[in-house]
């Protein structure tokens, strides 16, 4: 895009204005820095936000598939019905962000850093999540399959629907979270890290825990039948109502 269509972008903000229905494919925003602006209904394809400080931005119902976020600065933005998919948010800073009922399917997070944000209804089917940093984070409703969540790391946030049965989850560490619903059957859990969590029902139906760190953790009715328990890291682990059948517990 020309730079007279950027400032154009800049004078429909600086008007109070929404940036409505415009062709805006290939946008290069590279080290930009925008505040308060509104994107109705844009067509985003292909743009590149590489390096840009967005303050107070919000997309509504706008097409960003193939987005590039890579190192982008975002405070106080607004995704929603946005399609997302494939954008990429490698090493991007994410502070007070919300996203709800976006598709961000196939999107890449690597290194991301997520702090006091939302992400709400969204699917997230195959997004890649490695070594990535969520603090305070609600991630509820979403559709998480396939997903890779590799030394992912998640401090005090709220995962729900969290059925985590098919996302890659090695080196995953959890302090201080909350996960509803998690479903964990048949999960290779091995050396994972997840302190002072709530599990509260959770299903780990023949799961492999060994040496699984759960120091502090309420996993009150939960399932373990023929979970693998050998060495795992249980003290001060909230117990009540849980259920063991056919358990290996060798070193616990």
């Amino acid at each position: 895009m020309s730079a007279f269509a950027w400032s154009q972008i800049e004078q429909l903000v600086q008007q109070g204005r929404p940036v409505h229905e415009k062709n805006l494919t290939g946008l290069v925003a590279n080290a930009r820095t925008l505040c308060n602006a509104v994107f109705s209904q844009c067509d985003l394809r292909g743009s590149d936000w590489q390096h840009a400080t967005l303050t107070g931005v919000t997309f509504i119902d706008c097409n960003l598939q193939g987005a590039l976020f890579h190192k982008a600065m975002l405070e106080r933005a607004t995704f929603s019905d946005c399609d997302l998919q494939n954008a990429i948010w490698h090493e991007s800073t994410l502070l007070q962000t919300t996203f709800a009922q976006c598709q961000l399917t196939n999107s890449g997070w690597h290194g991301a850093s997520i702090e006091k944000s939302g992400i709400f209804k969204c699917a997230l089917q195959q997004s890649q999540w490695n070594n990535a940093r969520l603090v305070r984070v609600a991630l509820t409703e979403c559709k998480l399959d396939h997903s890779c969540w590799r030394g992912l790391r998640v401090e005090q946030s709220v995962v729900t629907d969290a059925d985590l049965r098919t996302l890659d989850l090695d080196g995953l560490s959890a302090k201080a979270c909350v996960f509803i619903d998690a479903n964990l059957a048949n999960k290779d859990l091995r050396g994972l890290v997840m302190q002072s969590c709530t599990l509260r029902s959770a299903d780990f139906t023949a799961a492999n825990l060994c040496g699984l760190d759960f120091t502090g953790t309420n996993v009150s009715d939960a399932v373990f039948n023929q979970a693998v328990l050998d060495g795992i890291i249980a003290p001060n682990i909230m117990l009540a109502g849980a259920r063991f059948s056919q358990c290996s517990a060798r070193s616990a």
